[in-house]
């Protein structure tokens, strides 16, 4: 179900979402994107705001590459990119990034 809400057609075409771990570690990776430049851009923004690009070959832990489809504020112009890193247990995925300051 997370599926239908939280990838979109770029992923899609990527041929990503065709496990659950690939979905958990996209929701996981939007997620991070989200708790990190909220508090900067002052406003909501939803799944379709970034996309994955980019996940590593291993399926376990790995890096990933997120992009802005739209702008959120002047720093965070259409486009903008970030590189994460994500480990996948058997019960919990864990996604992290860092925006600089």
């Amino acid at each position: 179900k997370i599926s239908k809400r939280c990838l979109n057609p770029d992923e899609l075409e990527r041929g990503f979402g065709r496990s659950a771990d690939q979905v958990s570690v996209i929701f996981a990776a939007k997620e991070s994107l989200y708790k990190a430049l909220r508090p900067r851009v002052g406003k909501f923004f939803g799944f379709s705001a970034a996309s994955v690009e980019s996940l590593g070959d291993n399926q376990e832990q790995g890096a990933f590459t997120i992009r802005l489809n739209e702008a959120l504020s002047e720093e965070f112009p259409r486009g903008w990119s970030v590189r994460g890193t994500f480990r996948l247990t058997e019960s919990l995925v864990h996604a992290h990034l860092v925006v600089g300051v």
